[in-house]
C-alpha cells in the first residue's frame, strides 16, 4: 500500500560476504577469536584474524575476508595461525599471507543508501519482499487486499450446462 524506503544504509555496517576469517594486514595471521552474525568484535591489528560467518559485522581494522575454503589453520603452542591455501589439502599458496584488500567485504550502504526507494507502492508482496523489508527494519507492511470479484449473468443466451444451442 505504501512505498518502502531505506531508513539506514543497507547493510548498516561492513559485513562479511562469506564464511571465513576477517584479516588485517599481511599474513600469516594469528587467530584471536570468532564473530558470528549479530555479534561485534575487537579492533583487528596487523597480522590478526577472527573467524566470521556470512553477514557478520566486520571489526574495525579488517582489510579483507579470507574464505573458509581458502584458509589453512596451523595449530601451534598456545595459538593458531592462518594461511592462504587449500583447506581440503592443507597446502598453502605460494604467497600464503596475501589476500587482495576488500575481498569478500559487503561495504556499508552497498545495497542502498538511507532514503533510497526499495519498493514502489502497488508491488506484489512476495517472500523476497518480506525479507527485504525486514532487513530494512520494517516490522509490518501496509497492504491492499486484492478486490473480490463476482460475475452476474443476465439473459438466457448463455447456458448453465449442456450442449450449445443455436
Amino acid at each position: 500500500a505504501h512505498s518502502l524506503t531505506a531508513s539506514t544504509p543497507l547493510p548498516p555496517f561492513d559485513a562479511s560476504a562469506m564464511d571465513g576469517w576477517a584479516v588485517s594486514g599481511p599474513g600469516p595471521w594469528e587467530i584471536i577469536g570468532e564473530i558470528l552474525a549479530g555479534q561485534t568484535g575487537p579492533r583487528l591489528g596487523d597480522g590478526t584474524a577472527v573467524r566470521v560467518g556470512t553477514g557478520a559485522a566486520l571489526p574495525a581494522g579488517t582489510d579483507a575476508v579470507l574464505r573458509r575454503e581458502r584458509g589453512v589453520v596451523v595449530e601451534g603452542p598456545g595459538r593458531s595461525r592462518l594461511y592462504v591455501g587449500d583447506s581440503d589439502s592443507g597446502r598453502t599458496d605460494a604467497h600464503p599471507g596475501h589476500i587482495d584488500p576488500g575481498t569478500d567485504i559487503r561495504s556499508r550502504g552497498v545495497e542502498a543508501a538511507a532514503g533510497d526507494l526499495l519498493l514502489a507502492s502497488g508491488a506484489v508482496v512476495t517472500p523476497a519482499v518480506i525479507g527485504m523489508a525486514a532487513a530494512a527494519g520494517y516490522d509490518s507492511l501496509g497492504v491492499v487486499r486484492p478486490p473480490d470479484a463476482a460475475v452476474l449473468i443476465l439473459g438466457d443466451e448463455l447456458l448453465e450446462r449442456g450442449q450449445a444451442r443455436d
